[in-house]
């Protein structure tokens, strides 16, 4: 007998993900990973205010610094990254202390994200909810499945005006590659 996760995960895994040779890689489905959902962003937000209250730094955590806080915290995660190419799905090519690494810059950018929203009194759990929901029908389905185009692509669909062709990126950057990374359109 088959658990719920372990069927989404055949569903997912057995999805038509054909390789796409502009890409230069086979996309792939990260396993799915649960999260520990023995915390919740409430649980976040309180430990968080309590961290900042005990060290007197509410005077510092404006949100134009937590926000310059967080693009720091972004900037080290994309670091992690930097000139590895494509990474694939569950970054099989990371060791274990790169991983925890990983782990350890997303969670300073979670927190950063959560104290921001209550800095900026927003209710994140909610406004979470409310844009994946306008993502959904931003995004239908049975339009983009498949897709990687923009959402205006359907609103110029809708209006009957034509549109600019989605261009890809289609090879990396870097100091050794002796490229410049430019999409199909500008290479034309």
């Amino acid at each position: 007998n088959m658990s719920t996760q372990e069927s989404t995960h055949q569903n997912i895994s057995s999805s038509n993900h054909a390789a796409d040779p502009s890409l230069g890689y086979t996309p792939t489905v990260a396993p799915l990973t649960t999260f520990t959902p023995s915390i919740s962003f409430e649980d976040i937000r309180r430990r968080m205010h309590k961290f900042v209250d005990e060290r007197d730094w509410h005077k510092f955590h404006m949100p134009r610094n937590l926000i310059l806080a967080l693009m720091g915290e972004m900037g080290e995660l994309a670091e992690i990254f930097q000139w590895r190419g494509e990474v694939q799905p569950g970054c099989p090519e990371f060791s274990d202390d790169e991983k925890t690494h990983i782990g350890e810059e997303l969670s300073d950018c979670i927190l950063y994200l959560t104290r921001i929203a209550q800095q900026c009194d927003i209710d994140l759990p909610k406004a979470i909810e409310d844009k994946m929901s306008k993502n959904a029908r931003k995004y239908p389905v049975e339009r983009f499945k498949g897709s990687s185009e923009k959402y205006t692509v359907l609103e110029g669909e809708k209006k009957g005006k034509l549109t600019k062709p989605h261009t890809r990126i289609t090879h990396m950057a870097g100091p050794t590659s002796g490229m410049s990374a430019g999409s199909d359109e500008e290479k034309k």
